[in-house]
């Protein structure tokens, strides 16, 4: 289901989004602190390593013959197609049970200008602090899908540049967002599913990544 398809009218969500993204519009802009040097990777086999930090190949013989086509496919696409976002904290957190919480995000896409910038973390941040939209995505009750959802699907169509993710793989705490700051966000390759999040490595481990992946392409073109 392409974004004007899965779009929900904003007047029938929760917390009033069309007012609040009007009352962040005719505000005067806040500057947004955020990272300028977009991370993107530099072939579809680092993006296999994102994805999967394991491999595909470090899998059962079966299971890796069963899954490379698909994967690859879906790798690929992610490498034409992934946008790099900024992730920021958004105000809801999620209530995983058993006394586990996770934070949520808000993603912005690095290419939107500050002015932008800003209203697309403000508004979900307005709107996320809302109690009856907490309630209802603890409940899991907002609208189907809701882990990840595009700005306008909320507030409209100039809300365009961001999301509001549920999870990002590889977070499970505040403390593992705070070493992170980057992840590619991509519409589905069917046309039907949510956008996908790939988390993007940082510091040693992307340049380990990088180093090794260098290595092996070397190796192959005999250099």
């Amino acid at each position: 289901m392409r974004q004007e398809e899965r779009a929900e009218p904003a007047q029938r969500l929760p917390g009033r989004p069309a007012a609040v993204w009007q009352h962040v519009a005719e505000c005067p802009v806040t500057d947004l602190a955020r990272p300028r040097e977009a991370q993107r990777p530099e072939s579809v086999e680092e993006v296999a390593r994102w994805e999967d930090p394991d491999g595909v190949s470090d899998r059962a013989p079966d299971q890796a013959a069963n899954l490379t086509s698909e994967v690859h496919k879906d790798n690929q696409w992610i490498f034409e197609h992934g946008t790099a976002h900024t992730i920021h904290r958004s105000p809801f957190t999620r209530d995983g049970g058993e006394g586990f919480v996770s934070p949520t995000f808000i993603a912005i896409d690095h290419r939107v200008d500050d002015a932008q910038a800003a209203r697309i973390h403000q508004a979900p941040h307005t709107w996320l602090s809302d109690g009856t939209v907490q309630e209802q995505l603890s409940r899991r009750t907002l609208r189907q899908p809701q882990g990840v959802i595009a700005a306008q699907e909320i507030f409209g169509p100039e809300a365009t540049g961001g999301y509001y993710v549920e999870s990002v793989p590889g977070f499970g705490s505040a403390d593992d967002f705070e070493a992170h700051r980057w992840v590619l966000v991509t519409e589905p390759r069917d046309g039907q599913s949510e956008p996908n999040v790939t988390t993007v490595p940082y510091g040693k481990k992307l340049r380990r990544i990088r180093s090794k992946l260098r290595r092996r392409a070397a190796r192959r073109s005999g250099r």
